[in-house]
């Protein structure tokens, strides 16, 4: 499409399947548009299987309960993505389970906005200028495993924010920029922050959980550091804190 494809426009239940390596492009992308919209899906999964938005991407624009979900070998792109765009647009949903979905532009502002729904992140790659959670308790994430790459974050939806579910791998992967959290920072067992940039927010690493600064430049902590796991520097990084550092592993 040169322009809009609306998946559920103003209606219910329909469905976007792609699959097989096949390939939709359009600007923007919207399931369940209008307030009457509720109960529309799009999946991508599949080894070469794409989505590429151009301009923007809703999962539910102004209807509730819509679904966005990518699968393994699945790929989505957008220049900025939104999960539950207007008020009264709750329980949209974005399941990502082995997929990858990639929120940038050349202004480095590409925005992936979760609203008024949750993001379940189950594996895979998540690759975005920014990270953006702060409408409150409509504003969710869970984030069990796989990578999230990210230029700057912002939590502020009264949660911690925890990376990893104890189990699986996770990283939270900072690609230089500020990192905001002001319910605080949790890196769980099997998980991991690397890279380099500013968090703001208190920290706590859990045993068995893991920062490493890797870059050649500083990973900043400003709020309290509680480390119960490991934390290295390496390749000429460097670990910074301007808070109480309170050490209890390596």
């Amino acid at each position: 499409n040169r322009n809009e494809l609306y998946i559920g426009d103003s209606g219910l239940g329909t469905q976007l399947i792609i699959t097989n390596g096949g390939a939709v492009f359009n600007g923007n992308g919207l399931i369940g548009n209008a307030a009457s919209s509720s109960n529309n899906m799009a999946t991508v999964a599949g080894s070469g299987s794409v989505w590429n938005n151009r301009t923007s991407l809703y999962v539910g624009s102004a209807g509730a309960s819509n679904t966005l979900n990518i699968g393994t070998g699945g790929s989505l792109v957008a220049s900025n993505a939104y999960v539950g765009f207007i008020a009264g647009s709750d329980g949209n949903k974005l399941n990502i389970a082995g997929g990858s979905l990639y929120v940038t532009n050349a202004g480095n502002s590409g925005t992936l906005d979760v609203r008024r729904g949750t993001l379940t992140f189950s594996g895979g790659t998540i690759t975005v200028d920014s990270l953006l959670l702060d409408t409150g308790s409509t504003s969710l994430m869970v984030f069990n495993s796989g990578t999230i790459n990210t230029k700057s974050t912002y939590v502020a939806n009264a949660q911690q924010f925890v990376v990893g579910d104890g189990a699986n791998a996770a990283t939270f992967h900072l690609l230089g920029g500020t990192h905001s959290f002001n319910d605080g920072l949790r890196i769980h067992n099997n998980a991991s922050l690397t890279g380099c940039g500013t968090i703001n927010g208190n920290i706590v690493v859990d045993a068995g959980g893991t920062v490493v600064a890797d870059c050649g430049g500083s990973l900043t902590f400003t709020g309290i550091l509680t480390n119960n796991g490991t934390m290295r520097a390496i390749n000429a990084s460097v670990l910074e804190s301007y808070g109480a550092v309170v050490n209890n592993g390596l």
